[in-house]
């Protein structure tokens, strides 16, 4: 059975205790007035009845243009293109259609919580790969997981929670794997424009890859507008229409006028792009030195809206009784690793925080950091 997401949790703990969100992966902007204005524009002209259960052509149409481009090969819009309800739905729908109760799909660990509940929605088993303290891949870990009931890889990269952006040598690795194994691959690309070091490769672009690959990514991360949840699937027609017939049984359609809205702000995506990712580089670096001047130790984060630390001075004996402590203690709301792990027990001692925040916030974060570090009350009252 399953119960409420830690995300959820997590927030419901922000308000109780009146704290500053670091948890969950929202902006606490307005967002792009490009994007906005082609939202109020759609809604004005009336786009307001249900889509097509694929997506409206239009959006369909600019998320073929564009990922022709980067994926390097043509993309027809109406068969190898579904519109999801953010790339949550992709996911979830991918799993339920690609695999069957016994199945066994492998996630790298840490890996989105959603994937594993996808898998086991779909009544299969999901494995865990760990990627280690450094976050990078070791291939011979990955073949040993592999096993006659594996049906399905699912790769992340920008990574979340990390941060990591899967190298290439990395995506080479799985790819052989994949191929030797003859393994469907279902690649969450929504954090791809949001890289502030090193650049983003797709795994759907490595030889033999592409008529096994789903790539899925979202407006809602690109734009930083997660409320809008728009997202798609891009892949070979057969895989895709597998996708949207699961899909459309999840919710049918999502919203039309945001649909349309997101696809006339994709004809503006060179200019909204540097508008979200610019601000979030700068605000990645005012927490990351503030934490590290605080006593975390920060991974080094290339992409997304997370930075990884190890519990710093909060004197905990679990991830999650340190993101407890620092909520009702510090009035700061963290998200703890174990959730990321298909077996919990074995997580790191590691919390994941959100810079997706404006600077002003999170230098009031970490000042409310270091006045509960200096009286103390980040140590537990009783052991």
């Amino acid at each position: 059975m399953m119960g409420e997401t830690i995300f959820a949790t997590m927030s419901r703990l922000a308000t109780e205790h009146n704290a500053i969100n670091l948890g969950q992966g929202f902006p606490d902007t307005p967002g792009p007035a490009l994007a906005i204005e082609a939202g109020v524009r759609s809604l004005r002209a009336g786009h307001n009845q249900y889509a097509p259960a694929g997506g409206v052509p239009e959006l369909r149409t600019r998320v073929a243009s564009i990922w022709s481009q980067r994926l390097g090969r043509p993309i027809d819009p109406l068969r190898d293109v579904t519109i999801t309800v953010g790339a949550t739905e992709a996911i979830a729908a991918a799993c339920l259609a690609w695999l069957e109760p016994g199945d066994e799909a492998i996630v790298l660990e840490p890996a989105y919580d959603a994937y594993l509940w996808a898998v086991r929605m779909a009544g299969a088993t999901p494995v865990g790969v760990d990627l280690g303290s450094t976050m990078r891949l070791d291939a011979e870990r990955l073949e040993q997981a592999i096993t006659p009931r594996t049906r399905m890889l699912i790769v992340n990269s920008p990574h979340n929670p990390s941060g990591m952006v899967v190298s290439d040598e990395e995506l080479a690795a799985i790819s052989a794997v994949a191929t030797r194994h003859d393994l469907r691959v279902l690649s969450d690309e929504v954090y791809e424009f949001l890289v502030y070091e090193g650049s983003h490769r797709s795994i759907a672009t490595f030889d033999a890859m592409a008529d096994r690959t789903v790539v899925v990514s979202s407006a809602a991360k690109t734009f930083g507008l997660t409320g809008w949840k728009v997202g798609w699937a891009i892949g070979p027609a057969d895989l895709v229409s597998e996708v949207r017939s699961q899909a459309q049984y999840l919710t049918y359609a999502g919203a039309t006028p945001l649909q349309h809205a997101v696809a006339d702000a994709l004809g503006n995506l060179d200019l909204i792009v540097p508008l979200v990712r610019d601000p979030l580089a700068r605000q990645r670096d005012v927490l990351v030195d503030g934490l590290a001047k605080l006593g975390f130790t920060p991974l080094a984060t290339q992409a997304g809206y997370f930075v990884l630390t190890d519990l710093g001075p909060v004197e905990a004996e679990t991830a999650t009784e340190a993101a407890l402590i620092l909520a009702e203690r510090a009035g700061i709301v963290t998200i703890p690793i174990e959730p990321f792990y298909v077996e919990p027990e074995r997580a790191p001692l590691v919390l994941r925080w959100s810079f997706a925040r404006q600077a002003t916030t999170l230098r009031d974060a970490l000042a409310q950091l270091r006045r509960a570090a200096d009286r103390g009350l980040l140590a537990p009252k009783t052991r």
